[in-house]
């Protein structure tokens, strides 16, 4: 769809947010484009570090029973048992 290529590339976060206005406002969005959206924004530093585009893009997904993309740290826990002492 290419309404989530420009959200994910869009020049501005108030751009960005009028689009997810849009998606918002429709009935039927299929799981795998917001999969992909997610993915995209992701990838997008500018985006990713707008908490109002964050929260406006979380906000969509779970309209759409998706899960909310999380930014932060994603090192994965060491499990205790790898540890070798």
């Amino acid at each position: 769809m290419a309404l989530s290529g420009a959200i994910s590339n869009a020049i501005s976060e108030e751009e960005a947010i009028e689009k997810i206005k849009i998606f918002k406002s429709l009935n039927g969005v299929p799981p795998d484009i917001l999969e992909n959206l997610k993915q995209q924004v992701s990838e997008n530093k500018r985006l990713i570090e707008s908490k109002e585009f964050l929260a406006s893009l979380n906000a969509m997904l779970s309209k759409f029973k998706i899960q909310k993309l999380v930014i932060g740290n994603s090192n994965q826990d060491v499990e205790w048992d790898d540890i070798p002492f």
